[in-house]
């Protein structure tokens, strides 16, 4: 016989089951990460060091994460327009920013960006790659004191290439300013541009970094390094400290202002989602201890420049890098 009362109890225990299922799956769903893909934020044009080193990393953090990991280019003001979108869509931890220090910084300090240090953390630096100067092979300038007599002598006339907001920009400013040198300083939306521009005959030298400056050896030569002992990929250009060795600041400054490119997240990614944020660096971590993607690097030119920071000793060298140009701010104005 039908029993209309056992019926109806065998359906709504089906619908709590059904009901109690989907809400479990629901949270399983919002606790997996990463549940789609990962975009990496690249704020410069696509061929600079960042994007190569982003492009290099991406296989093989995809590898370590289970999910597409793609790149996505977007310049504008001086590395401001990648980083607000960062800001702005990256809460769940499936945007990563990128960027190249101390542009960041120096959007805060000198430009006025519509964010400060607190929208942003970083999960880790993968390179440190000091300043560097390069003119045209048939230049009659060597070293960095060749330069500056140069352009002491003729006032007005050496323009150079530099990505905007970059150290290297920041940098040619300070010369400007402390050093009283009239040079001519072409900002460009990052340093691949900065580049061409050179290799176009539009600039009489470029001022950006050891590593991506490799892109234009064939053209150049590299007179100047700022750092304390020369360069694996220059190895021939003096460093500014052999060019001026008692000029403490300058040669502090130079130092400092070297690029530091890795990944950062938004930090509301960090607080809502601490273990989150730690798997993204454990795979990041892990893909770079690959030995296979060494030969990669090396295959760019990066080897020599890479350097895994972690998280808190990357924002410690940011946080001093906001006060250097904070120092320096008025070089803006």
């Amino acid at each position: 016989m039908f029993n209309k009362g056992k019926t109806f109890v065998t359906l709504l225990l089906i619908v709590v089951m059904i009901f109690t299922f989907n809400v479990v799956g629901i949270g399983q769903e919002a606790e997996e990460y990463p549940s789609k893909t990962i975009t990496l934020v690249d704020p410069w044009g696509p061929g600079g060091t960042s994007d190569i080193m982003a492009r290099v990393m991406a296989p093989y953090l995809s590898d370590e994460l289970g999910i597409p990991v793609v790149i996505e280019n977007r310049p504008g003001a001086g590395g401001q327009i990648g980083t607000i979108h960062l800001i702005e869509n990256g809460a769940d931890g499936h945007i990563v920013l990128t960027p190249s220090e101390p542009t960041i910084a120096s959007a805060i300090a000198l430009n006025d960006a519509p964010f400060s240090w607190d929208d942003l953390t970083w999960v880790t630096m993968l390179h440190h790659d000091p300043i560097c100067l390069n003119v045209r092979k048939d230049a009659p300038l060597n070293d960095f004191a060749e330069f500056v007599e140069y352009v002491k002598d003729n006032p007005g006339t050496f323009s150079l290439g530099v990505a905007s907001g970059s150290g290297p920009h920041v940098f040619c400013e300070y010369l400007k300013n402390e050093w009283d040198l009239d040079i001519i300083v072409v900002p460009y939306q990052g340093g691949s541009p900065a580049r061409a521009a050179f290799l176009g005959g539009h600039v009489d030298g470029a001022f950006c970094q050891t590593a991506s400056s490799l892109s234009i050896a064939d053209e150049s030569k590299c007179i100047g390094v700022g750092w304390s002992e020369r360069s694996t990929l220059w190895p021939e250009a003096p460093t500014f400290q052999e060019a001026f060795p008692d000029e403490t600041e300058m040669l502090e400054m130079a130092e400092m202002l070297a690029s530091y490119r890795g990944f950062m997240v938004a930090s509301e990614f960090k607080e809502k989602h601490p273990e989150h944020f730690q798997k993204l660096l454990e795979a990041i971590r892990n893909a770079y201890n690959s030995p296979e993607i060494m030969k990669e690097f090396d295959k760019v030119g990066q080897t020599s420049i890479l350097w895994f920071s972690g998280p808190e000793k990357a924002n410690d060298i940011s946080a001093k890098l906001f006060e250097v140009m904070t120092k320096y701010a008025y070089i803006a104005k």
